[in-house]
């Protein structure tokens, strides 16, 4: 078992990321980098930053890229195109 599908099996099933986290998981999905995400979401930069972090942090996610992927193995975004995130509140 790779350390990435450990950490897949480790996530807490009941984790429920709000609107905004999810809106932020959607953008990174799509290839924005943190000031676009920002901009797009008229918050802070520092704020995506940390943002950022507590989420890699409660999926366990040892860089962006794997969240992004663990995100979408979990279901909280959709990687069949372009604003298909999935809702899980």
């Amino acid at each position: 078992m790779t350390y990435s599908d450990r950490v897949a099996s480790a996530i807490d099933p009941t984790l429920v990321l709000t609107q905004h986290r999810i809106a932020i998981l959607t953008l990174l999905g799509r290839g924005a980098r943190g000031p676009d995400v920002a901009q797009a979401l008229g918050i802070g930069i520092d704020a995506v930053h940390e943002q950022v972090a507590d989420l890699r942090r409660r999926f366990g996610a040892r860089s962006t890229a794997e969240l992004v992927r663990l995100a979408i193995h979990h279901g909280f975004i959709d990687a069949s195109g372009p604003g298909h995130a999935t809702n899980r509140e």
